[in-house]
């Protein structure tokens, strides 16, 4: 049996085969057989439809060398790989523990397609390259939705962080400006005044640089106040 045909047969003992080392990875021991099992097989069945897919030199080279198709096939392989990166994600997996998942699932599908014994045709090799050009397609859009996710919550992070400071920050400068009018301070105790408020207005400063940073990589666009 040729590769894509048996794909479909054995579904089911290559699901098993990825939830057995699904569970093997920490943040997976406490998720049930449904989530462990995820996208794992649409992964699996669009795989076996970009297999069987018509292509031509030019498609083909593409996808060896990293560049998706455009076919139909394509996008839904990378869109079922996208959600299982960020489902991971959510769930705990880090970046590593996401890859190891494509090499298990790659083994499995080896190991156990050389396991059938399957009668040899000379399209074997075909076959098996173009599981694995759509397997590393497969985890290459993975890995993209993966870093993006984590980009874009970091950089969320960083935003929500450098506008809450502004108000503890503000209260720090205006107590500064105020507490050599509200009380009677000698020479050393305004100069401690005057460097809380220098060192408030600095921080002030740094954290405006750091908001329109995160404003940019948000899509807000960098303010710009022509003089």
């Amino acid at each position: 049996m040729r590769l894509a045909p048996f794909i479909l047969a054995h579904t089911e003992s290559i699901l098993a085969a990825w939830e057995a080392f699904a569970r093997t990875i920490l943040p997976a021991a406490r998720m049930d057989a449904l989530t462990l099992r995820d996208h794992a097989a649409d992964l699996l069945l669009a795989t076996v439809r970009d297999m069987q897919s018509v292509e031509t030199e030019a498609q083909r080279w593409d996808k060896a060398n990293g560049y998706g198709d455009g076919t139909p096939q394509s996008i839904r392989l990378n869109g079922a790989s996208e959600e299982h990166a960020i489902g991971r994600l959510g769930s705990g997996f880090d970046l590593k523990q996401l890859i190891s998942e494509y090499r298990a699932l790659r083994a499995s599908v080896m190991s156990l397609w050389r396991q059938s014994l399957p009668a040899a045709d000379h399209r074997d090799v075909d076959d098996a390259n173009l599981f694995h050009e759509s397997i590393d397609q497969s985890l290459a859009k993975a890995v993209i939705s993966y870093t993006r996710r984590v980009d874009e919550s970091r950089d969320m992070f960083l935003a929500i962080l450098s506008h809450d400071l502004r108000n503890p920050l503000s209260a720090i400068a205006m107590s500064a400006e105020m507490l050599p009018q509200a009380c009677r301070l000698d020479g050393e105790s305004t100069s401690f005044a005057s460097q809380i408020s220098s060192s408030a207005q600095i921080m002030g400063g740094m954290i405006s640089d750091l908001l329109d940073y995160t404003r940019t990589r948000l899509g807000a666009g960098m303010p710009v106040l022509p003089a």
